[in-house]
């Protein structure tokens, strides 16, 4: 009975990010595993995910090749749930980072309570632990980003200005959690308000590398 209590839509979702991280991890080993094995058998090597397709039907790898598409397919339908669940648990962190990305952050953090008291500083940097402990002890410069990068608007920008972007969302995303973990409800402009501070930020890039 207190272990059906303790069950929550946040605790589901920080299970299924878990095990979404396990099937990614599980996929690319395999994965390798299916090239290297086929270098033994096969002159021309099809890279990428079309190699477990093309060895479905082999007789000596196509158990492992139906074994990885089958990984694949489960992934598929996991990150799906995963989606729909943070959309519904956290819309304006899903709406700014998108919901695949709230749920790594959310899960990063604990909780989404957590996630909502860090500054946003520290969710800038949020799985760039290693890196900033390195910078801390003079072995590294600071990092810019962590889990964060994989949002489109920072992984698709010129390097130099990553750093800004990177502030720039981290510091809307703050608020975001703020707002959600407070049940607040969906706002109409944090992402109108976040898409033009991105845009101010791209524009002002652009004109400095003009400059003659």
């Amino acid at each position: 009975r207190q272990l059906k209590e303790l069950t929550t839509a946040e605790q589901d979702l920080l299970q299924a990010v878990e095990a979404l991280d396990d099937l990614n991890q599980s996929v690319n080993l395999l994965d390798e595993r299916l090239y290297e094995w086929s270098r033994l058998h096969k002159e021309e090597i099809v890279h990428g995910k079309d190699l477990a397709e093309s060895l479905r039907d082999d007789k000596i790898m196509g158990n492992m090749a139906h074994a990885i598409l089958g990984l694949r397919e489960s992934r598929l339908g996991l990150e799906n749930e995963v989606a729909k669940t943070a959309s519904r648990f956290a819309p304006n962190l899903s709406n700014l980072a998108g919901p695949v990305l709230a749920a790594r952050l959310i899960s990063r953090a604990g909780s989404l309570k957590h996630l909502s008291e860090m500054p946003s500083s520290a969710i800038q940097v949020m799985g760039a632990e290693k890196s900033l402990f390195k910078h801390l002890k003079g072995n590294a410069p600071s990092p810019k980003h962590g889990l964060i990068f994989r949002h489109p608007s920072i992984s698709g920008a010129p390097k130099r200005l990553r750093g800004k972007i990177a502030r720039a969302l981290a510091g809307k995303l703050a608020i975001a959690a703020r707002l959600d973990a407070h049940e607040a409800g969906p706002s109409t402009d944090l992402k109108s308000s976040l898409d033009k501070r991105l845009a101010e930020i791209k524009e002002k890039g652009r004109a400095k590398v003009a400059k003659p």
